[in-house]
């Protein structure tokens, strides 16, 4: 069973009034303080409308899975298509 220690800490922060009306109304919808949606987001959560990561898919698709493919080219060349 793991203990985890936390420190509390008060944090002040200057925001516009549009954007903590628009944080408090988030909040509320979400059943939860001001304060709990901004710890969630200071731990990293992204906000629930958040556009999420695109991933690339293909990044990699043509790996050979060697690592001398650069400084052997030429010997690979010709044995694929012959030649001097």
């Amino acid at each position: 069973m793991a203990v985890v220690m936390v420190k509390r800490v008060t944090v002040n922060i200057d925001m516009p009034d549009d954007l903590r009306t628009r944080l408090s109304a988030e909040a509320e919808t979400r059943g939860m303080t001001l304060e709990d949606l901004v710890l969630q987001r200071l731990q990293g959560a992204p906000p629930e409308d958040a556009t999420p990561r695109r991933e690339f898919r293909s990044a990699g698709a043509g790996r050979s899975g060697r690592t001398d493919i650069s400084v052997r080219a030429r010997e690979i060349l010709r044995a694929e298509w012959g030649g001097t």
